[in-house]
């Protein structure tokens, strides 16, 4: 998905049945009535130099494709931080429009906001939870964050970054 084709929804609270923003606020209100889970192990992390996942932590946007991960809001703190993928999403009990296949992206932009409003980031790590990919929107990968220490990207989907 090229950068230009993917357009960020505004949610518009008042917006009535049949409109297309009126269709995107229930796809928000069903990620935020599915059940919380507070935070799980990712299986094929090493917990100790990872640390564990809680997909509430994470502030999203929908567009036709892809989840859109747009912001952090967790324990800033925090020495270790895993993005989530589609399936762990699914795993907590979210959903889009009933479907059980959540495809994830993030950007460099966003990325870069997340790392910098870390504090003590050492560890990096996409999740492995059934080896699916979050999508890198961006054609190139650059970040600047001298604390960290472990970076685990292998399920960084980054065909045609540079």
């Amino acid at each position: 998905m090229d950068k230009k084709d993917t357009q960020l929804i505004k949610i518009n609270p008042t917006a009535q049945s049949g409109d297309k923003q009126y269709q995107d606020k229930k796809i928000q209100d069903q990620l935020k009535e599915t059940k919380k889970i507070a935070s799980s192990t990712n299986d094929c992390l090493d917990e100790k130099t990872y640390g564990d996942l809680d997909i509430n932590d994470w502030d999203t946007t929908i567009d036709s494709n892809y989840l859109n991960i747009i912001g952090y809001h967790g324990d800033l703190n925090s020495d270790h931080l895993i993005i989530p993928n589609g399936a762990d999403f699914v795993k907590a009990g979210k959903n889009i429009n009933n479907s059980k296949d959540i495809k994830v992206a993030i950007s460099e932009n966003d990325l870069n906001r997340i790392l910098n409003s870390m504090n003590n980031l050492k560890s990096l790590a996409v999740s492995k939870i059934n080896n699916e990919k979050v999508k890198w929107t961006d054609t190139s990968l650059q970040t600047n964050k001298p604390s960290l220490v472990n970076i685990e990207l292998n399920n960084l989907e980054t065909r045609g970054a540079s």
